[in-house]
């Protein structure tokens, strides 16, 4: 359990990363918004999030809301996936492949898929 709290200590001091935002405290009604390169953006409750799936060697993380399905797809997606766990990412942005190549760490976020169940 230790290596779970040092990740999560470890990853927590930076709030922001590449597209990516996280909640610093505590808050009451939690949601994920997911924002795409066109703009078009959702929000999802994380009451609603059943399950969730990290495929390492895909780099894929699988969401399964309520009522829909997320895909991430992107590069170094571990640590995310980890602050998904714990409720603590408040924003996803996609980021274009031809950026995400300028950037050398931090989870990104390349494609995301958003769809009804």
């Amino acid at each position: 359990m230790t290596d779970l709290s040092d990740r999560f200590n470890r990853i927590g001091n930076a709030s922001k990363e590449a597209g990516l935002a996280y909640y610093t405290t505590d808050a009451h009604v939690r949601n994920v918004y997911f924002v795409l390169l066109d703009g078009k953006s959702y929000f999802l409750n994380y009451d609603n999030l059943n399950s969730g799936e990290f495929l390492p060697e895909e780099n894929t993380i699988t969401l399964t809301f309520t009522t829909h399905i997320v895909t991430l797809k992107g590069r170094n997606l571990s640590d995310l996936f980890t602050h998904l766990s714990a409720h603590g990412v408040r924003e996803i942005k996609m980021i274009h492949e031809r950026y995400a190549a300028a950037e050398e760490t931090g989870s990104l976020v390349t494609h995301i898929e958003v769809r009804r169940t």
